[in-house]
């Protein structure tokens, strides 16, 4: 999934749209914060992405259309203490 990073070890592919990011650094705490977007989105479509960090060491990002499907495009960044 990574085609660019900057202090991402890399990520798994759970599933079509379901990654694991898993980073090189980790943050001081699991209190830091990861924003996305899932694109690019048809005309009429939307598209949005859902992060949840794991813990200090990875996120969880889910990406969906509006009909509810997953989709494989996100971009992702995170912003928070490192270790």
């Amino acid at each position: 999934p990574a085609t660019g990073s900057y202090k991402v070890s890399g990520g798994t592919k759970n599933s079509t749209g379901d990654y694991t990011m898993t980073w090189t650094v980790d943050f001081s705490s699991v209190n830091y914060t990861v924003v996305a977007c899932a694109g690019p989105a048809g005309a009429g479509d939307s598209r949005w992405a859902t992060t949840q960090p794991a813990n200090a060491s990875t996120c969880h990002v889910r990406s969906y259309d509006s009909s509810g499907a997953t989709v494989s495009d996100v971009m992702i960044a995170a912003f928070g203490d490192q270790a």
